[in-house]
């Protein structure tokens, strides 16, 4: 599989992936936070699939310009979906890449959603938000270059539980400490949204969808308008 690096917007880095057969498919790759920038092997499962691929970063974090959270994240998603190509543009990410994927939902083909954040204000027992700030400032000010205290918010980059839930795959574990299945649910109910509850597993990470059954799951999906 052969990539290549590009900067959209003028800010946005982007690595790119796309099959030998050209497609009018797309997946967007968004990051959990904090992640190391490291998806080939999905990126590489994906272009199998006859998809092209876009391994994103937000704005002020890894190799992209700008400063990280002074705008809403999602709002990054958009202009890559609005930068490229593809007639049909799928996002795909976890945890953190949650609010980004449901509220950029409204121009995305579909969303696959793996242990997402829909309430910074529900309880976490693993990561409750003032420590998750408190470590990203100590350990990850390089990367993630910008202000947290917007983080938390009510109605700053969180799910508005308005979203079609048609677009939206979600996928969950029952003991996932760090975001808890209840509001998930809760979430997944309000707005119709599919859902796959797993017994175990944690908190999950994208690379949980190239697992044979899931993914035979997920494509059935994909397909469905």
């Amino acid at each position: 599989m052969q990539t290549f690096r590009t900067f959209l917007k003028k800010e946005i880095f982007v690595e790119v992936a796309k099959p030998r057969k050209p497609s009018s498919k797309a997946f967007v790759i968004c990051n959990g936070v904090p992640s190391v920038p490291s998806k080939m092997t999905l990126m590489e499962f994906l272009v199998r699939k006859g998809y092209a691929v876009y391994h994103m970063r937000y704005r002020g974090t890894w190799e992209s310009k700008g400063e990280f959270l002074k705008k809403s994240p999602h709002e990054d998603v958009l202009d890559v979906i609005e930068s490229i190509s593809e007639k049909d543009v799928f996002l795909v990410g976890s945890s953190f890449a949650g609010p980004a994927m449901l509220l950029a939902s409204s121009k995305a083909t579909k969303v696959i959603a793996v242990s997402p954040v829909v309430s910074w204000s529900a309880p976490s027992r693993e990561e409750p938000l003032p420590e998750f700030k408190r470590m990203m400032k100590k350990f990850y000010s390089q990367v993630y270059r910008g202000s947290w205290t917007k983080l938390g918010r009510k109605g700053f980059y969180e799910p508005t539980g308005n979203e079609d839930g048609s677009k939206i795959f979600i996928l969950h574990a029952k003991d996932d400490g760090v975001v808890r299945l209840k509001e998930v649910a809760q979430f997944a109910k309000k707005t119709g949204s599919k859902i796959k509850i797993l017994k175990t597993g944690g908190h999950l990470s994208t690379s949980r969808i190239m697992k044979p059954a899931l993914w035979k799951q997920i494509s059935k999906f994909l397909k469905t308008r």
